[in-house]
């Protein structure tokens, strides 16, 4: 087959962001941005339109593309969304937040799941312990104080009132200094990550079903109503535990009759797998894997802190080794992709890492998002090397 005849003339591409408050337009605006400089500096051409209204309440733009091999496909990129659904699980009482963190990390640890996540790649482990970690020195850093100030108060200050004003005053400055630190370190916006994937295992989550189901009705009414050569299926951090069941369900439902490829970009499908009462979700990646008519791409990067790299989310929940739909593994090689100089400054950044996926990178490696979801080639003849 020639490269000619292996080219896509029509493509759709479906993109599930991850626990994100931040909806399409900033995914817009990151994709638009990151796809210029991309295109830059590696001298193709990339031009991505205006955001607008996409069937079943979601969003998306056109994006057209000029290759050193030629014209690429117009690519229709459709944001599927849920953050709404974020928003309204996104707790802003910080004293509900650490005590969902108590009653969340301890189900996680009863259940055999902060064990299990140990055994997996250590970035990861520390990343979900992080949280826990922070909110319990956050607590003895609060009763350490409490504590020397009580015994300055016996020796200097006999009046029980002034103990009470000042203690007041010191919880709070201890409280608004920790909160101002775990905002700027990410750790509350992981710690709700972690707990929305937790609870979704433990006590289930009808909002977040009824929406995969309707991701995979759209999928399947779109190719049928304006079928497309290449059809993508995108999902980024959680986006990728939503994806798979999406990929299940559009299988059960209608099955494909033109190429649908899943691609998991820093999956943390073992978050929601690990947990022993999500059996229904490990069944669905299951029937995903033995089927076999979707091609499953899991991208991860050794650099990443945030995704179980290298760790196949199909054989996670239990899958056959050799079943023909089970993910195959791709290494981004995020520190490869920069200077010394530059990986230095962005290393130390969790969350900066983990949305490497869907940005321009300074040296080519041979990961290159906008190639494949814009580009003249399919995405399996891009991965599959």
């Amino acid at each position: 087959m020639t490269i000619a005849s292996k080219r896509v003339k029509t493509r759709r591409v479906y993109y599930i962001s991850g626990y994100d408050p931040r909806g399409a337009r900033h995914y817009h605006r990151l994709y638009s941005e990151e796809a210029a400089r991309q295109a830059a500096r590696r001298g193709y051409e990339i031009s991505v339109s205006a955001r607008g209204a996409r069937p079943g309440d979601n969003a998306g733009w056109s994006v057209d593309s000029h290759w050193p091999e030629g014209d690429g496909p117009r690519t229709d990129y459709r944001f599927l969304v849920w953050d709404d659904i974020v928003r309204r699980h996104w707790e802003k009482s910080m004293f509900r937040l650490l005590g969902q963190c108590l009653i969340g990390y301890g189900r996680y640890l009863v259940a055999g799941v902060l064990r299990r996540i140990s055994h997996s790649h250590r970035g990861i482990f520390f990343s979900v312990m992080l949280p826990a970690v922070f909110a319990g020195l956050w607590a003895l850093t609060l009763l350490l104080v409490l504590s020397l100030w009580s015994v300055l108060c016996k020796q200097f200050m006999p009046y029980w009132f002034l103990w009470m004003l000042g203690a007041a005053a010191l919880s709070l400055a201890v409280l608004w200094l920790g909160s101002k630190l775990g905002d700027r370190l990410g750790v509350f916006w992981l710690m709700r990550t972690i707990l929305f994937v937790e609870k979704w295992g433990a006590v289930g989550n009808p909002e977040m079903e009824g929406r995969i189901d309707r991701f995979a009705v759209r999928l399947s009414r779109d190719q049928a109503e304006n079928p497309v050569d290449e059809v993508l299926l995108v999902g980024h951090s959680v986006g990728s535990v939503i994806a798979a069941a999406v990929a299940s369900r559009y299988l059960r439902g209608h099955p494909p009759e033109g190429s649908l490829t899943l691609i998991t970009l820093g999956q943390c499908i073992p978050l929601l797998a690990f947990t022993p009462a999500a059996v229904a979700y490990r069944n669905e990646i299951v029937s995903l894997a033995t089927d076999g008519r979707i091609k499953w791409f899991d991208i991860s990067a050794k650099a990443d802190p945030l995704c179980f790299f290298d760790e196949n989310p199909a054989l996670v929940c239990n899958a056959p080794a050799q079943a023909p739909g089970t993910a195959r593994m791709v290494h981004a090689r995020i520190f490869k992709m920069f200077s010394p100089e530059t990986y230095k400054t962005i290393r130390g950044n969790k969350l900066r890492l983990h949305f490497q996926y869907l940005m321009a990178a300074e040296l080519d490696t041979g990961y290159d998002y906008f190639r494949l979801t814009a580009g003249p080639l399919p995405a399996t003849s891009q991965l599959d090397q």
